[in-house]
């Protein structure tokens, strides 16, 4: 029985590494790339059902309700609010109108209110970090080619497993970030 144990506990004694990765994904838009910009810098009123299906959310983590550029500039200033009190600013890093946009995370001691999130899903805590994402908008047959670009790290001892949840549900909560502009630009645009 000893050595069984034995593991378990050395285990809690080394100290975790951080393993770095980035998710991409695209989606084509039928509108003009003004369209979708105008959504992307304003994703107000967001409803639940417009990410409908998505695992990250499905798994308890809170919707997102609005994201507002304060100050549309390199060094400007998003805020991002979601259900049950989270709140966060993004830091611009490229801003280009109507074809890219990046910024950087920056998340503060009550970002994530007492039980809104798992310990092990925070953002920004012990063992999940989404640290940047980037948006591109090209032109392309009458419409647009969104993508977009996030950039994680995970910091466990058992990274390989972290690592592949973490892509994951990024991936999956990205495609339907990109699903939410795509409807509502696409509807502006007919």
């Amino acid at each position: 029985m000893f050595l069984l144990l034995a593991p378990a506990s050395a285990e809690k004694e080394i100290l975790p590494s951080t393993a770095y990765q980035t998710t991409k994904q695209s989606i084509f838009i039928k509108a003009a790339p003004d369209v979708i910009w105008k959504h992307m810098n304003f994703p107000l009123d967001i409803k639940p059902e417009e990410l409908r299906g998505g695992l990250v959310w499905l798994i308890g983590v809170p919707y997102p309700i609005e994201a507002r550029t304060i100050d549309g500039k390199v060094g400007g200033l998003r805020k991002f609010r979601w259900e049950r009190g989270v709140e966060f600013i993004k830091v611009i890093t490229a801003w280009m109108p109507n074809k890219r946009i990046a910024w950087n995370y920056k998340f503060w001691a009550n970002s994530f209110p007492p039980e809104s999130l798992d310990d092990h899903v925070v953002i920004g805590g012990r063992y999940f970090d989404l640290t940047a994402t980037s948006y591109a908008l090209i032109p392309e047959n009458g419409g647009t080619a969104l993508s977009i670009e996030g950039s994680t790290s995970v910091s466990t001892n058992f990274n390989w497993y972290a690592y592949f949840w973490a892509r994951f549900f990024i991936g999956d909560a990205e495609k339907k970030i990109l699903q939410l502009y795509r409807v509502r630009s696409e509807r502006q645009q007919s």
